[in-house]
């Protein structure tokens, strides 16, 4: 590389980390320990791509259940008109309460039966149920059902619970895969949004994320 290529090659990429650290809200998410946007606003820790396309949606009267809480909540709580997420840990969940948003209740379940169905518990249907928590193969079974036909599933860390993801897809779902960077992760991964469809497409058994990784502890989750 000659150095005309070079300091092109060094401009460019300075603009690439700029993006991501500064715009985005990389290195502020990296440095507080949780996910933030470049302003300093809680995001959900979903990848950005699939944060951007959240934010592209008209949700106002929409009603979430959440599989896991924390940023997320707060980032849902500000677009739609009610939140009710499920926490295993209590003392994680006194401190996301300690916040008060008025449209965020928060259903502590230590319990693993009473954690997967909650979203049944306290009387579906949702608009959106977001799988991010425990027992995530699970809760892909009850997700199906407390979803309505025009509503979505949005299942992040996606690439590594493939059954998980085929089980919702066998249940006439379509699976849209945002890849790509998150906050605070040095690597990609998967924030998958389901839909309602009947796209006759098959999935590639093939494919494999790029700059991706599967940890050895989702296996037993």
């Amino acid at each position: 590389m000659n150095l005309r290529k070079w300091v092109r090659y060094t401009l460019k990429a300075i603009e690439a980390w700029q993006l991501t650290a500064d715009t985005y809200g990389w290195k502020r998410s990296l440095s507080e320990g949780r996910p933030l946007d470049g302003e300093g606003r809680p995001i959900p820790w979903y990848t950005y791509p699939a944060i951007e396309f959240i934010r592209t949606l008209q949700l106002d009267d929409s009603r979430v259940f959440e599989y896991g809480s924390g940023n997320s909540s707060f980032f849902w709580a500000q677009r739609v008109k009610q939140v009710i997420a499920v926490e295993n840990n209590p003392v994680w969940a006194g401190e996301v309460r300690l916040k008060m948003v008025k449209n965020l209740t928060l259903i502590t379940a230590e319990e693993k039966d009473a954690y997967v169905q909650a979203p049944l518990s306290v009387g579906g249907m949702f608009d959106i149920v977001v799988i991010d928590g425990r027992y995530r193969r699970e809760c892909a079974v009850v997700a199906t059902e407390a979803v309505g036909d025009h509503g979505m599933i949005i299942f992040d860390n996606a690439d590594w619970y493939p059954d998980a993801c085929s089980f919702i897809r066998s249940r006439g779902w379509f699976q849209i895969d945002f890849s790509g960077m998150g906050p605070i992760n040095p690597y990609a991964w998967t924030t998958a949004v389901f839909i309602k469809s009947r796209l006759s497409f098959e999935r590639s058994s093939s494919y494999a994320l790029i700059g991706g990784c599967t940890p050895k502890w989702c296996a037993d989750d």
